[in-house]
């Protein structure tokens, strides 16, 4: 968002968006500053732009960006830069509704629906053999987790081929089976750095893609961020899986300090989107969703939300004893 001072004078270009794609693009002002700073730096590439009514493909600027230009009294040039996540630009939504919203409570149960529809120890070797399911299976849920091992990175456009291949009789791939599968993609990895920014992006959307068949023919661990669906939840609970939770908004940090490896495995045409293969070292994370049904999001799940809490958050602070991290083993 852009304010820009009675008394600043410009050409009046200041909006103008990228034109044209491919090499002869022609981009400018702001614009050109968003692309300089996605083509020449070391941030993730998530923008999309649709090629037809079900294909869309990475713009690899992370442009067409969204730029709100308004005007202000004086004569500064304010600019307010918005940062992405929690899967925004897959869950955007335009919603209409009657004037029967515009009240107090009507329009706060509303957005409140709309918001939990969103959601937002150490460990052996990590692989998915029963030895390292029933050592998690001892842990409840919000204990802290420092995986080590390899693990798969896949996310939505990656899923969705798996799930064709699914749909078409292929069956899974085995590294899917074989290892852990982390909800994420990769930024630009800097000279001399084992991989650039890779934190995770939200794992609701896998929901509606691979989700429930990962349980059941494929991976039975999951790292990701933010809430599942009380499907995810449900088939963890029958097939005996987990749904771990990573730290979003770390993502430099998380790259720097736990991922040691990064390579390409398959799907390379798909960029940033191709599913990777990481050997990671104490990778933060913590129980979301375990094998025997509970969710950590259950507590602020719209059902919830129906009865009030006994207790007010401060007493349930002052009884609740803090999360030990565990030590030696798998997750």
């Amino acid at each position: 968002m852009v304010k820009r001072g009675t008394h600043v004078l410009t050409d009046g270009r200041d909006e103008e968006l990228l034109m044209a794609y491919g090499p002869q693009c022609y981009i400018e002002f702001i614009s050109r500053g968003v692309y300089k700073a996605y083509s020449e730096g070391y941030l993730r590439y998530s923008q999309v732009a649709p090629l037809s009514m079900f294909e869309e493909a990475n713009t690899k600027t992370n442009l067409p960006a969204q730029i709100d230009m308004l005007s202000q009294h004086g004569n500064t040039y304010d600019v307010l830069y918005i940062a992405k996540g929690g899967g925004s630009a897959n869950k955007t939504q335009l919603l209409q509704k009657t004037k029967g919203v515009l009240n107090d409570k009507a329009f706060t149960d509303f957005v409140t629906e709309l918001v939990q529809g969103i959601g937002t120890e150490k460990i052996r070797k990590l692989s998915q053999d029963n030895e390292n399911l029933k050592y998690l299976s001892q842990f409840p849920v919000a204990t802290r987790l420092a995986l080590t091992g390899t693990i798969i990175v896949a996310r939505d456009i990656a899923h969705a081929k798996m799930q064709d291949m699914l749909d078409s009789g292929k069956g899974l791939p085995e590294y899917i089976k074989q290892y852990p599968v982390y909800y994420a993609g990769p930024a630009k990895t800097p000279a001399g750095m084992p991989s650039g920014s890779f934190g995770p992006t939200t794992s609701g959307r896998m929901d509606q893609q691979l989700g429930l068949s990962e349980l059941r023919r494929g991976s039975m661990i999951m790292i990701g961020k933010g809430n599942r669906s009380k499907d995810v939840t449900k088939a963890c609970q029958k097939h005996g899986g987990f749904y771990l939770g990573s730290i979003g908004g770390v993502a430099a940090t998380l790259s720097a300090k736990s991922i040691k490896k990064v390579e390409v495995l398959d799907m390379e045409e798909l960029g940033m989107e191709a599913v990777w293969k990481i050997e990671v070292e104490d990778f933060p994370a913590f129980v979301v969703v375990d094998n025997k049904g509970n969710d950590f999001f259950k507590k602020w799940s719209k059902e919830a939300a129906k009865e009030p809490e006994a207790d007010s958050f401060f007493d349930e602070a002052k009884a609740n004893t803090p999360c030990k991290s565990t030590t030696g083993g798998f997750v």
